[in-house]
């Protein structure tokens, strides 16, 4: 499928990636390419936290929380966990980064 300028959408391979910094369309900071990998890259959780609820039929937000790096973060059943991740990444132009989860 095409998109603004020619571009197509899909995932960026590891080539593309480091590419797309050299151009300065993409920034990670700190950058680390042994966290790169074919088709997406490696981030590292923060140790700054904030808990999600709905409660009475509204949102509340709790916190933030502050953890020690490596402390293990334990998530109510039910509830959600919003964190930041040491790197910094912006996309610039057509580009937009998406986030998945894995534990």
């Amino acid at each position: 499928m095409e998109c603004t300028k020619g571009l197509k959408m899909g995932l960026l391979s590891s080539n593309d990636v480091l590419r797309l910094m050299g151009e300065g369309k993409i920034t990670v900071s700190p950058w680390n390419l042994a966290n790169l990998r074919t088709n997406s890259l490696d981030v590292r959780l923060d140790t700054m936290f904030v808990y999600v609820a709905a409660l009475e039929g509204e949102v509340q937000y709790f916190g933030p929380l502050f953890v020690q790096p490596g402390q293990k973060v334990w998530v109510p059943a039910g509830g959600t966990l919003l964190g930041r991740t040491v790197e910094q990444i912006g996309t610039h132009h057509d580009i937009v980064a998406g986030m998945r989860s894995r534990s």
